[in-house]
C-alpha cells in the first residue's frame, strides 16, 4: 500500500475511516496516520511543505514508499466539468520553473486524465491555457516523491472543488466529494499490490522512431531524452510502438521554425502521455 499525501485534513478524513488509520506522530503543520504498511501523510497547503511533509514521512517509514498517492482538490478551467468530479493527472507543471512531470500510467483507471497548473499562491481568474486543473501542490508532490520510488508509482488525483473564481469551498463539502469517490480510489490502489512494473521495450523500429522524430524536428538532447520517456510510456500503457507519431512532424516542404518546432514537440508529447 502506497504513502497517500493530502493537503487538508477534509481530503484525507476519509482515508482514515476507511483504512483504519490512526495518529502516529506530527511535526509542526505536519500529521501522520498509519495501519500495518499504510501510511497518510497531511502536509497543510503549498509546495514546499507538501515536500518537506513526503521527505520526512518517507525517511521515518520506508516500508510504505512502495507506492505515492496524491488526492486532493483542485480548481477547473473547464466549467464543463462537475464539481466533485475526480481526474487523474497525467502531467503535473510548475508554473513558476516551467518544469513538468508525466507519471507513467501503465495501469487502467475509472478517470479521465487531465493536465495540472500547480501555482505558489491561490489563483482566481481566467483559465489557464492548456490546463484543464489548477492546485497548490501536485508538482511538488511529483518532484520530491521521484527521490524515494519510480514514476510509474507515483500518482495524483485531482476533484474539482471551483471554477477559479474566488470561492473558498467548506470543509464538508470536501469530505463530501471525497466519500463520492473513495470507493474507486481504493479499488484502484488494490490493483498495485501486485508491485506492477514497467515493461521492458524491445522492437526493431524503436531506435528508428526516435531517430527519425529528433531530427525531424531538431530536438536537443535534454529534449531527446524526454521524447524516449514519453515513448517509453506509451509503449508500456498500450504495448505498441507508436502508429500516428507523423502528424506531429514536418512535412517536406515545410519551413522550420523554432517556435513553431516548440509546439509540434509539445503537441506530440500529449499525443504519446494521453492517447
Amino acid at each position: 500500500m502506497p504513502i497517500i499525501h493530502t493537503a487538508l485534513p477534509a481530503e484525507g478524513k476519509i482515508f482514515k475511516q476507511k483504512l483504519g488509520l490512526k495518529p502516529i506522530g506530527n511535526l509542526r503543520s505536519i500529521s501522520l496516520f498509519g495501519e500495518g504498511n499504510t501510511l497518510l501523510v497531511q502536509s497543510g497547503v503549498g509546495k514546499v511543505s507538501t515536500a518537506t511533509a513526503l521527505s520526512y514521512a518517507s525517511a521515518l517509514f520506508p516500508k510504505s514508499t512502495d507506492y505515492f498517492l496524491n488526492v486532493g482538490i483542485a480548481g477547473s478551467c473547464n466549467r464543463n466539468y462537475e464539481l466533485g468530479s475526480p481526474f487523474l493527472i497525467s502531467k503535473a507543471t510548475d508554473l513558476a520553473t516551467g518544469r513538468s512531470y508525466y507519471p507513467d500510467l501503465i495501469l487502467k483507471s475509472p478517470w479521465a486524465l487531465e493536465n495540472l497548473a500547480t501555482v505558489d499562491k491561490p489563483y482566481f481568474g481566467e483559465a489557464l491555457d492548456g490546463f484543464g486543473l489548477v492546485d497548490m501542490e501536485g508538482s511538488s508532490f511529483f518532484q520530491t516523491a521521484l527521490y524515494f520510488t519510480e514514476s510509474h508509482r507515483i500518482h495524483s488525483i485531482k476533484i474539482v472543488s471551483d471554477y477559479l473564481e474566488g470561492k473558498l469551498c467548506k470543509a464538508e463539502d470536501v469530505e463530501n466529494w471525497m466519500e463520492m469517490s473513495i470507493a474507486g480510489i481504493l479499488q484502484w490502489l488494490e490493483m498495485h499490490n501486485d508491485d506492477p512494473s514497467p515493461t521492458e521495450i524491445s522492437h526493431p523500429n524503436y531506435d528508428s522512431i526516435l531517430e527519425e522524430i529528433m531530427e525531424n524536428l531538431l530536438l536537443t538532447k535534454t529534449q531527446g531524452f524526454e521524447l524516449q520517456k514519453a515513448i517509453d510510456t506509451y509503449c508500456k500503457r498500450k504495448q505498441i510502438l507508436p502508429e500516428l507519431y507523423k502528424k506531429f512532424l514536418y512535412n517536406r516542404d515545410d519551413i522550420r521554425d523554432k517556435e513553431k518546432g516548440k509546439l509540434k514537440f509539445k503537441s506530440l508529447l500529449t499525443y504519446l502521455y494521453n492517447e
